[in-house]
């Protein structure tokens, strides 16, 4: 390697091949030469004098990292302009999102959707160092042909029309880059016909350079030029200026404050095709309402979606929108909603989500007519997959993302009642080393928040901890926390369960159109779990890796025993007041948010 401090004479003959090393570094006690996950060669010395390894040599150079074979794996595109140097084509995800975290980008990326061969559509890439596998190279007399050429392979990922030469790829791509010089090549990435479709709406709406350069998430740099007539009114000006605030926030998808926008392109979709998907907002499609808008059933270009506009008349509707575009559209997993795009237009706010078929988790635990009820098979199921959802946003995910308002109403169910996480309006992100903050505004769900939160502002991962502990308490007993009743000892459903516990009667609690028809083990455990996760202490509650361990842990394991559990009686929650911290709580209970 030319520059590098050490020598590698090679020797082969017809006996043998073999290379040695001479190290050339003066002073160096010992050294070691280390091949990491990148591609990249690194030599440590340690020499006289020192205390730790200096990195002395690296090859290839930073400028040079996107020469490294399969740097970004499969689908990955590499730009060395950004801090990660890695992305995902549009339609592409990563195959590893815990590795992808971890700055490991070589498991590649893999398809959002299925292709369905002859029906599937092309999107472009431009300024691209194209893929170094190319499969077929021939002559074309134009685009349109070397386009049906690929199309009607199904084995074909990928086409390039360059001054009448046609490549063809087949398969996975790799080595992609972006060049930031201009003097890439145009590439078409086979995808998936509905979500070309989307990817055309967003065409439509974008300048050019965000078609050329935005489909990649986070690559280019995007300048905007609004001119504003200074006839316009100061109201019109303000209203301009926070949708093209929004717009822009849509676009780049921020993930926090001060961090480089790293996310893939959100779609925005245009405000006519939202009313048309929806029948203009009609209440035959309206799924639900709640504090900061409604919900509705409606269908864009052939696909389900949910579409949520936010109130005109709601205060916090604009804060609540910027959370749920910066945050949902960043988090991936299969526990959490999809956010499949935004519109901004006027002041319409509205937000598009995959579909949920079977609603919220409310509706199936607390409709006491529901034939059959749910059985408990699957109610351990959504246990563990709202479980697994948190321990992804507190630990997994690169964002340590704290919900604030977890409840049944924001447990989805899919078509086969697999939970997801939504509404992300009150989350908040913690940075770094941060494990907690604090907040003067205190808004939430009555009965879903811990103490240390509602009556001293303060929230951390171990706030969604407790509301899970709720949940799942609910989930067992079928009975809502908010409207239990005992009037015997005036005891809320903490409590309740609490007494039973302590009594050797746990599974008093199970839900009685359960039956004992179910893992009794299962049902304590989720019992145990959940007096764990209310305990009036913060330190006290597990963490969410832990309680993903709990869950699935074997029959014999021993858990941890629980303390009595914060707010048990009724009338405690009168302490709960939404004042400034500092004051004298309040005695009307807490401003709530209720479901949206």
């Amino acid at each position: 390697m030319r520059g590098s401090p050490i020598n590698f004479p090679f020797t082969s003959n017809e006996n043998v091949s073999y290379f040695t090393y001479i190290v050339k570094v003066e002073n160096a006690i010992y050294f070691r030469y280390v091949v990491d996950y990148t591609g990249q060669v690194k030599l440590f010395i340690w020499a006289k004098g020192r205390v730790q390894w200096l990195n002395f040599w690296v090859g290839p150079a930073e400028d040079q990292i996107c020469s490294v074979y399969g740097l970004c794996g499969a689908f990955g595109v590499c730009n060395r302009e950004n801090l990660n140097h890695c992305q995902c084509l549009s339609g592409f995800e990563p195959a590893s999102f815990t590795d992808w975290e971890l700055n490991d980008w070589s498991g590649g990326c893999r398809r959002k959707k299925k292709l369905g061969c002859g029906s599937d559509q092309f999107a472009l890439q431009t300024g691209m160092r194209l893929a170094s596998n190319v499969s077929v190279a021939t002559v074309a007399e134009s685009a349109e042909g070397c386009r049906s050429a690929c199309l009607k392979a199904c084995s074909c990922t990928a086409y390039s029309y360059q001054h009448s030469k046609c490549s063809l790829w087949k398969g996975d791509l790799f080595n992609l880059q972006l060049l930031s010089d201009g003097s890439g090549d145009d590439i078409y990435i086979r995808l998936a016909e509905l979500e070309t479709l989307n990817n055309e709406t967003t065409k439509k709406q974008q300048p050019t350079a965000l078609i050329n350069r935005g489909a990649i998430g986070g690559g280019g740099r995007k300048h905007w030029r609004v001119t504003i007539s200074l006839t316009v009114t100061l109201a019109v000006m303000l209203s301009a200026a926070t949708g093209a605030y929004i717009f822009w926030r849509c676009k780049t998808k921020i993930i926090g404050e001060g961090e480089e926008s790293r996310g893939q392109e959100l779609p925005m979709f245009d405000l006519g095709d939202i009313m048309a998907a929806t029948n203009k907002f009609s209440e035959s499609n309206k799924l639900g309402q709640g504090g900061f808008g409604s919900v509705y059933k409606g269908n864009l270009a052939g696909e389900q979606v949910a579409v949520k506009r936010l109130s005109l008349e709601s205060a916090q509707g604009l804060e609540e929108f910027m959370n749920e575009v910066k945050l949902i559209a960043k988090l991936q997993h299969r526990n959490l909603v999809d956010l499949l795009g935004c519109c901004v237009e006027g002041e319409e706010k509205i937000l598009v989500y995959e579909f949920m078929p079977n609603k919220s988790l409310d509706k199936f635990l607390f409709d006491q007519t529901l034939d059959p009820p749910l059985n408990w098979e699957k109610r351990f199921e959504i246990v563990m997959g709202i479980a697994r959802g948190l321990q992804y946003l507190h630990q997994e995910s690169r964002l340590k993302v704290i919900h604030r308002d977890l409840k049944t109403s924001n447990i989805l169910l899919d078509g086969e009642m697999n939970p997801k996480i939504s509404d992300f309006g009150l989350a908040r992100i913690l940075g770094g080393d941060q494990t907690q903050a604090s907040t003067v505004r205190v808004v939430g769900t009555y009965g879903y928040m811990p103490p240390e939160y509602a009556l001293e502002g303060r929230y951390s991962a171990k706030s969604d901890v407790f509301s899970f502990g709720v949940i799942a308490l609910e989930i067992v007993s079928g009975k809502k926390m908010t409207s239990f009743q005992d009037a015997e000892d005036s005891m809320n459903l903490l409590g309740h369960a609490w007494k039973l516990w302590n009594e050797g009667k746990g599974l008093d609690l199970l839900d009685p159109l359960l039956g004992k028809r179910c893992q009794l083990y299962q049902v304590m455990r989720c019992i145990n779990v959940g007096l764990l996760c209310v305990q009036a202490n913060a330190t006290d509650r597990p963490k969410m890796s832990s309680i993903v361990l709990m869950l699935s842990s074997s029959f014999s394991a021993t858990l941890p025993v629980p303390k009595q559990p914060a707010f048990s009686y009724k009338d405690r929650h009168r302490e709960l007041g939404s004042c400034p911290m500092g004051s004298e709580p309040s005695t009307t209970p807490i401003s709530m948010v209720e479901a949206r």
